[in-house]
């Protein structure tokens, strides 16, 4: 019988063991975007710190309360640490790292969205701090003579500016502390809570400079409105991703070297490129 459309051919030239485009019968349609499972990521990722955070904090109560209490604050120690890596779990499903790009450029765009999710739980609790220190710095010098003649010049007030800084670092501080804390403890360094502390302030601190950088570029936005805005905004992108993806690959260094975790190699160089990527993207 004659086969004009070859529907009796055999499998030569097919690689049956690649999925063939729009054949996945069995996918979810509802299975949650790069975005979304960014987000997800991310949450794991902040709740994984503040954990660790906790975890860091009960062992430095365990120095410093009398030994009657060492029960109590060791076991909320582990059950702190024991949280830490039940998050990191879920951080890992549905991750996406620079890797999967290079294995199939098409998931470049993906690998993008992921990026931008993974960073707002993030950036939303480092932004709630600043907003937090910025009220508190502008009720604690409500009335004085600087905060009326702030107001007058259409300014900000030093307290306020200082008090936005102080609360967008504090947290950043828990997260970076509680997230080196861990992996010292796994690398079983001498004094883990004095290296995670010293640590965390370290990477911290590498934040304060996109925070002044976009506040150079964004300053004119009180007498431009919308327009100076836009412009700001536009011109800070380019620069404000170089910073971003530099400070956060900046920040990986100190926590690997904090942690005693090896500074060369294929894992380092993972971790710093897909840090500095992760930075980036937000950052445009």
């Amino acid at each position: 019988m004659a086969d004009p459309l070859d529907l009796l051919a055999g499998d030569a030239g097919l690689d049956v063991t690649q999925p063939v485009a729009g054949a996945d019968l069995l996918a979810d349609p509802n299975a949650p975007g790069p975005f979304a499972r960014g987000v997800k990521s991310g949450v794991a990722g902040v709740k994984s710190s503040l954990y660790g955070a906790g975890a860091l904090a009960a062992r430095g109560a365990t120095a410093v309360l009398p030994a009657a209490a060492a029960p109590v604050t060791t076991g909320l120690e582990q059950a702190a640490l024991a949280n830490v890596e039940a998050q990191n779990e879920v951080a890992e499903q549905g991750a996406m790292s620079f890797e999967d790009v290079v294995a199939d450029p098409s998931r470049a765009g993906e690998y993008f969205k992921f990026l931008l999710g993974n960073a707002v739980p993030s950036l939303a609790m480092i932004a709630a701090g600043g907003l937090t220190g910025m009220g508190l710095g502008a009720l604690a010098t409500r009335g004085s003579a600087t905060a009326l003649a702030a107001r007058a010049a259409g300014t900000v007030a030093p307290a306020v500016r200082a008090g936005g800084y102080l609360g967008a670092v504090a947290p950043d501080f828990a997260l970076e502390a509680g997230s080196i804390y861990p992996e010292a403890l796994k690398t079983g360094v001498e004094n883990p809570a004095l290296r995670s502390i010293v640590g965390g302030a370290g990477a911290a601190a590498l934040d304060v400079l996109p925070l002044l950088t976009a506040e150079r570029y964004l300053a004119p936005i009180g007498a431009g409105g919308a327009k100076a805005l836009l412009k700001g905004a536009a011109k800070g992108a380019p620069v404000g991703a170089l910073l971003e993806g530099t400070q956060e690959a900046g920040q990986s260094a100190v926590e690997r070297l904090a942690a005693g975790k090896p500074m060369t190699g294929p894992d380092a160089i993972s971790d710093y490129v897909n840090s500095f990527l992760g930075g980036a993207a937000p950052g445009t």
